[in-house]
């Protein structure tokens, strides 16, 4: 089924804030982050390919993701929270 809206760029469809990761981890993630949708979005969210590889926690299970190289367009529901944490360029392939 086609959707009724066209995909709206992820942090207009809610938050988003990006923190350092604690000392230790800094040779491996570049960040961690987390990306809120808000209660009254709805449809796809569109995130812009970085290049970058990402763990992310989401719907109660871990995925890693990327490198980006092409815009992706996940459904969200409303009140979506996602969390995620950067590898620093090269470091996923260790």
């Amino acid at each position: 089924m086609p959707h009724e809206h066209a995909p709206i760029l992820a942090s207009r469809a809610g938050g988003y804030v990006e923190a350092r990761p604690m000392p230790r981890l800094l040779p491996h993630f570049q960040c961690v982050w987390m990306s809120s949708i808000s209660s009254d979005h709805s449809g796809p969210v569109a995130v812009v390919p970085d290049g970058c590889v990402d763990l992310l926690w989401r719907d109660d299970r871990f995925t890693v993701v990327g490198p980006d190289i092409t815009a992706a367009t996940p459904e969200l529901g409303p009140g979506s929270i996602v969390l995620g944490i950067r590898f620093r360029p090269g470091a996923a392939a260790k």
